[in-house]
């Protein structure tokens, strides 16, 4: 999981106090639980499609972060998971490590879409529909170190969010009102139909006046992993390292 400032330009934007990356000077809203219930049959489905990322970097130490297959052959995951990898390989519940190639790497959407040779589970819808502030999603990852996947419920506050993240500025994020655990990113962000409205990718100070959480996980919108998508047929796989 990657944490960024959201820039100087966008805090004064929206008229917010920001320290570094300290708390903004509005309080923090009282907590908003989520009721898991309407969620559980999704949870089971979807859990069988995300996968722990593994692999090898080519500067030491392997890749960290969580992936959900997308398509027929495709997965998606955040590009600074799978960033300077020299293998990865994917690792879903029940299932044998299987390795994938990228094909899409994009940094300016921390984006990247792999090529799976061998079966893999059921791919999950990407929405069609744009999410809502207000409405509750559920977070499905692996976390950092562990081997069973984890589940984090929140609320959409924002669908319009900015941050610098890797020197490159992303905007129109959604923002959910919780922090999720390290090797989160990439992971779905779903809806209680099953629908995938977005893609993990980093953590920012919580706003007050909007959120409850100090920090606040991001994700990048259904539709422009829809576009990476479509972008990545009959594209050759890129080289290690890349």
């Amino acid at each position: 999981m990657i944490s960024r400032c959201v820039t100087a330009a966008v805090a004064a934007a929206l008229s917010l106090s920001l320290n570094g990356c300290g708390l903004v000077s509005a309080p923090l809203l009282s907590a908003r639980p989520v009721d898991a219930t309407p969620f559980e049959s999704v949870v089971a489905a979807t859990s069988l499609s995300v996968a722990k990322v593994g692999g090898t970097r080519c500067a030491g130490g392997e890749p960290i972060g969580s992936a959900f297959v997308a398509g027929e052959h495709l997965v998606l995951t955040a590009a600074h998971v799978v960033a300077g990898a020299r293998t990865v390989d994917l690792r879903f519940p029940g299932r044998e490590p299987v390795a994938a190639d990228v094909v899409i790497l994009d940094a300016g959407d921390d984006t990247a879409v792999l090529r799976v040779d061998s079966d893999l589970p059921p791919a999950l819808a990407l929405a069609t529909t744009p999410v809502v502030a207000g409405e509750p999603v559920v977070v499905v990852g692996y976390p950092l170190a562990e081997h069973e996947v984890r589940t984090t419920y929140s609320r959409v506050t924002a669908v319009d969010e900015s941050v610098v993240l890797g020197g490159h500025l992303l905007r129109d994020v959604l923002a959910l009102d919780a922090q999720v655990p390290i090797g989160t990113s990439g992971g779905p962000v779903v809806d209680a139909a099953g629908q995938v409205h977005g893609m993990v990718s980093a953590q920012v100070p919580g706003r007050g006046g909007r959120d409850s959480s100090q920090v606040v996980t991001l994700g990048i919108p259904a539709a422009r992993l829809a576009q990476r998508l479509a972008a990545s047929a009959d594209l050759p796989a890129l080289p290690p390292c890349a």
